[in-house]
């Protein structure tokens, strides 16, 4: 769907809300978590796991990114924990820089 908004040469920009749990692998005890959209519940041990976590991560909102931006997508990957204005404002203040 994105594609073909894209080929119509509308304007797109996602959002990526990524909690700070998400993105330091902190869920301070919890020793499992479950996948809201699949309920699959998946365990792990966070001093083991937390540097592939992170390098998987990585490689997943790069390669999002990169396949967003191939088809002329705006992405912005936004923290929870940031105020969503703040974001917002920051995304378009530098939207405005690059198409003047």
């Amino acid at each position: 769907m994105l594609s073909s908004l894209s080929s119509l040469r509308h304007d797109i920009i996602v959002f990526h809300l990524v909690g700070e749990n998400e993105l330091t692998l902190n869920y301070g005890n919890y020793t499992a978590v479950q996948d809201l959209e699949t309920g699959e519940k998946i365990s792990f041990n966070a001093r083991e796991t937390k540097k592939l976590y992170e390098q998987k991560l990585q490689e997943y909102l790069s390669n999002v990114r990169m396949r967003l931006l191939e088809k002329h997508i705006f992405y912005r990957m936004i923290n929870m924990s940031e105020p969503l204005d703040k974001s917002l404002r920051d995304f378009l203040t530098q939207r405005q820089k690059t198409i003047v």
